[in-house]
């Protein structure tokens, strides 16, 4: 069952409707939170970088999971590569790409009993 969602507050001034105040609102929300997302960002790059799997703060615990790299098959070059334009197949790279390992996953959970 899905958690209500808090009631938004905001003000709707007189030469406002209710979208365009809302519109003002969530600025002003984004505005807020891209210092804290910002400082969340590096504060996840530090924790990437530490070997263990789980940080004990005072409060809270840490887990990191590092990404795992992946492969992805190119449609559009291995559609081309089928073409009778011999040529063409010669230019065309490899179907299959590598992809970076994705960046660690970093989820935090409320410590119990403090």
């Amino acid at each position: 069952m899905a958690l209500p969602l808090a009631a938004p507050t905001f003000v709707i001034y007189p030469e406002q409707n209710l979208y365009q105040a809302a519109a003002d609102r969530l600025g002003d929300l984004q505005a807020e939170l891209a210092p804290l997302k910002n400082e969340e960002a590096a504060i996840k790059e530090i924790l990437r970088d530490c070997s263990a799997s789980e940080v004990e703060g005072r409060l809270f615990r840490c887990t990191i999971t590092p990404g795992k790299p992946g492969s992805k098959v190119n449609w559009e070059n291995l559609a081309r590569s089928i073409c009778s334009d011999a040529r063409l197949a010669k230019l065309l790279p490899a179907f299959t790409e590598e992809t970076a390992a994705p960046a660690a996953r970093i989820s935090v959970k409320a410590r119990i009993g403090l």
